[in-house]
C-alpha cells in the first residue's frame, strides 16, 4: 500500500511541475505582447514592420512549439491515464483474485467444519451405541449370573436329595445282603448241627456254647459297625449343613460387600466428576482471560504499527513538500505560484484523504476478516480441547474400571486361597483320622490273621496220623479226645475261588491295580481271587474313568467288552481330591443288561491312586461281597 501511495504522489508532483512550466510560458508571452507597442512608437515604420514580422514569426514558432508541447503533454497525460487505468485494472483483478481465493478458502473451511461436525456427531452416536451395548451386556451378564446361581442352588438341593436317596438305598441293600448272608449261614449251621448231632451229642453242647459266643461277638461287631455308620452319616449331615450355612453366610457377606463397594465407587466417581467440572470451568475462564489479553495486545500492536507507518508517510511527505517548496521559491517567488501550489496541495490533501479513507476501509475489512478467522480458529481449538478431554475422561473411566475388576479378582483369589487352605486343613484332619482308623483296622487284621494261623496249626496237629483203632476228630476243641471206628469221617471246610477278568478304558493313575489288590486280600479266608483271560473268567470288572460325562463314557466303556452273558461289575472312577464329591444316582445295573453291580470310586494322581476315604472302602467291600456270591467251591 505504501508503494502505491508513493507512486501516486510522484505522479501528482510531475503533473504540478508541468502546469508550472505552462504558466511560466504564458506569462512570458503576455509580457512580450505588452512591451511591443512601446517599441513601435520609438522606431521608424519600416523597421517596425520588419520587427513586427519577426515577432509574428517568433510568435507563430512559439505557438507551434506550445502546441507541440501541449500535444506531447496531452499524449503523456493520456499515457499516464492509460497506465493508471491498467494499474487500476490490475489492482481490481488482483482484488478479485484475492476475493475469489478468500471465498474458496472460506468455502473449504466451511466444508471442513461441516465434515468435522459430521464426524463428531458420528463419533458421539457410536459412543452412545457402545455405551448402550455395554449396559445391555452388563444387564445380561447379571441376569445370567443370577440364573446360574439359582440353578446351582437347585442343583445342590437335588444332589443332596439324591445323595440321601442313595444312602437310604445303600442301607437297604446292605441290610438285605446281611439278611441273606445270615440266612445262608443259619442254613449251613443247621445242616452242620444235624450232622454233628448224629455224630456226637457231647460235641453239640460245646459247639452251641461257642456258637453263642460267636454270635454274640458278631452281633456286638455289627452293632458297633451300625453305630459307627450312623455316627459317620450324622457327622456328614452335620458337616453338610454347616457348609451350607457357611456358603449362605459367605454369599450374603459377598453381596453386602459388593453393594458397599458399589456405593463407595459411585460416590467417588461423583466427587471426581465434580472436581473435574470445576477444573474445566477454571481452565476455560483462564483461557478466555488469556485470549482477551492476547487480543488486546494484538490490537495495540496493530495500532502502534499503523501509527508508525502514518508517521513515516507524513515525514516522507514533509520532506518532499519541503523540497518542492524550496524549488518553487527559487524558481517562482511570485504570489501566483504560491496560490497555485496551495491549490494543488489542497487537491493532493483531498486525494490523500480519500486514499486514506479507502485504505482505512480496506484495513477495517481485513481486520474484520482476520477477527472472524481468529474466532473460528478459537472455536475449533475449543472443540478439539473438549474432544480431547472427553477422550481422556473415557480413558480414565476405562482405567478405573480395569482397576476395580483387578481388585475384585484379587479379592476373589484371596478368598479362594483362604477357602482352599481351610479345605486342605480339613482334609489333613480327615486324613489323620483315616490313618488312625486304618492303623486300627490293620492291627485288627493282624490279630485275626494270627488267630487264623493258630487255628490252622491246631487243625494240622489234629490231622496227624492217629494210633491203630483210633481216629482223631477234626475239630480243634476235641484235642486229646478219640473217636471210635463207628464214627463218621472228618470233613474239611471247602475253599471258594473266583476267576476275574479286568478291563480299564482310560487313565486311572494306578487306582485299578490298587482296587484289585484290595479285592484279593478278602476278609473271608475260604475265598480266593484269580485274574484270568476273558474266556476262563467267571466275572468281569470294568474300570471306567469319567472324562467328559457319565452318560457318554459308560456306553463307550461297555462297547469295549466282547459280547456274551458274563456278569459285569462297573467301577465308575471320578478324578477329584474332594472326599465329599457328589456322584450320579443312576443305577446302571437297571439300564445295562449284564451289569450286576455299579460302584463309584474317587482317585487322583497326587495321592497317588485311590483317595483314603470311607466311600472307596465301601466300594471295595461291595465288590468283595459280589465276587463271593459268584465264587465256586473246590477242595
Amino acid at each position: 500500500m505504501t508503494e502505491h501511495l508513493r507512486a501516486a504522489g510522484e505522479g501528482d508532483l510531475s503533473q504540478s511541475e508541468d502546469q508550472m512550466e505552462e504558466d511560466t510560458t504564458q506569462q512570458a508571452a503576455d509580457s512580450g505582447s505588452v512591451k511591443s507597442p512601446e517599441r513601435r512608437s520609438s522606431g521608424p515604420p519600416a523597421a517596425d514592420q520588419a520587427e513586427e514580422e519577426e515577432k509574428e514569426e517568433k510568435k507563430q514558432k512559439e505557438e507551434k512549439k506550445q502546441e507541440e508541447e501541449k500535444e506531447e503533454k496531452e499524449q503523456k497525460k493520456e499515457e499516464k491515464e492509460q497506465k493508471k487505468e491498467k494499474e487500476e485494472q490490475k489492482k481490481e483483478k488482483e482484488e478479485k483474485k484475492e476475493k475469489e481465493q478468500k471465498k474458496e478458502k472460506e468455502e473449504k473451511e466451511q466444508k471442513k467444519e461441516k465434515e468435522q461436525k459430521k464426524e463428531k456427531e458420528e463419533k458421539e452416536e457410536k459412543e452412545e451405541k457402545k455405551e448402550k451395548e455395554q449396559k445391555k451386556e452388563k444387564e445380561e451378564k447379571k441376569e445370567k449370573e443370577e440364573k446360574e446361581q439359582k440353578k446351582e442352588k437347585e442343583e445342590k438341593k437335588e444332589k443332596e436329595e439324591k445323595e440321601q436317596k442313595e444312602e437310604k438305598e445303600q442301607k437297604k441293600e446292605k441290610e438285605e445282603k446281611k439278611e441273606k448272608e445270615e440266612k445262608k449261614e443259619k442254613e449251613q449251621k443247621e445242616e452242620k448241627k444235624q450232622e454233628e448231632e448224629k455224630e456226637e451229642k457231647e460235641q453239640k453242647k460245646e459247639e452251641k456254647e461257642q456258637k453263642k459266643e460267636k454270635e454274640e461277638q458278631k452281633k456286638e461287631k455289627e452293632e458297633k459297625k451300625e453305630k459307627e455308620q450312623k455316627k459317620e452319616k450324622e457327622e456328614k449331615e452335620q458337616k453338610k449343613e454347616k457348609e451350607q450355612k457357611k456358603e449362605k453366610e459367605e454369599k450374603e457377606e459377598k453381596e453386602e460387600k459388593k453393594e458397599k463397594e458399589q456405593k463407595k465407587e459411585k460416590e467417588e466417581k461423583k466427587e471426581k466428576e465434580e472436581k473435574e467440572q470445576k477444573k474445566e470451568k477454571e481452565e476455560k475462564e483462564q483461557k478466555k482471560e488469556k485470549e482477551q489479553k492476547k487480543e488486546k495486545e494484538e490490537k495495540e500492536e496493530k495500532e502502534e504499527k499503523k501509527e508508525k507507518e502514518q508517521k513515516k508517510e507524513k515525514e516522507e511527505k514533509k520532506e518532499k513538500e519541503e523540497k518542492e517548496q524550496k524549488k518553487e521559491k527559487e524558481e517562482k517567488k511570485e504570489k501566483e505560484e504560491k496560490e497555485q501550489k496551495k491549490e494543488k496541495e489542497e487537491k493532493k490533501e483531498k486525494e490523500q484523504k480519500k486514499e486514506k479513507e479507502e485504505k482505512k476501509e480496506k484495513e477495517e475489512q481485513k481486520k474484520e476478516k482476520e477477527e472472524k478467522k481468529e474466532k473460528e480458529e478459537k472455536e475449533e481449538k475449543e472443540q478439539k480441547e473438549k474432544e480431547e478431554k472427553k477422550e481422556k475422561e473415557e480413558q480414565k473411566k476405562e482405567k478405573e474400571e480395569k482397576k476395580e475388576k483387578e481388585e475384585k479378582k484379587e479379592k476373589e483369589q484371596k478368598k479362594e486361597k483362604e477357602e482352599k487352605k481351610e479345605k486342605e486343613e480339613q482334609k489333613k484332619e480327615k486324613e489323620e483320622k483315616k490313618e488312625k482308623e486304618e492303623k486300627k483296622e490293620k492291627e485288627q487284621k493282624k490279630e485275626k490273621e494270627v488267630q487264623k494261623v493258630q487255628r490252622i496249626q491246631k487243625v494240622q496237629k489234629v490231622q496227624k496220623v492217629p494210633s491203630a483203632g483210633q481216629k482223631l476228630s477234626w475239630w480243634p476243641w476235641s484235642k486229646g479226645k478219640t473217636s471210635t471206628p463207628s464214627a463218621q469221617p472228618l470233613r474239611i471246610p471247602p475253599v471258594y475261588t473266583v476267576k476275574v477278568h479286568s478291563v480299564s478304558t482310560g487313565l486311572t493313575c494306578g487306582a485299578d491295580g490298587e482296587i484289585l489288590e484290595k479285592v484279593k486280600n478278602m476278609r473271608w479266608p475260604t475265598t480266593q481271587v484269580k485274574i484270568t483271560d476273558y474266556q476262563e473268567c467267571d466275572i468281569i470288572i470294568v474300570f471306567c474313568p469319567i472324562t467328559s460325562r457319565v452318560g457318554l463314557d459308560v456306553p463307550a466303556a461297555m462297547r469295549k467288552i466282547p459280547a456274551g452273558d458274563k456278569p459285569v461289575i462297573l467301577v465308575l472312577m471320578h478324578h477329584t481330591r474332594d472326599d465329599d464329591f457328589s456322584t450320579n444316582v443312576k443305577k446302571w445295573s437297571e439300564t445295562c443288561q449284564n451289569v450286576v453291580l455299579d460302584v463309584h470310586v474317587l482317585f487322583h494322581e497326587t495321592q497317588p491312586g485311590l483317595l483314603k476315604c470311607p466311600r472307596n472302602d465301601e466300594a471295595v467291600h461291595q465288590i468283595q461281597t459280589e465276587l463271593k456270591a459268584h465264587s465256586r467251591s473246590w477242595f
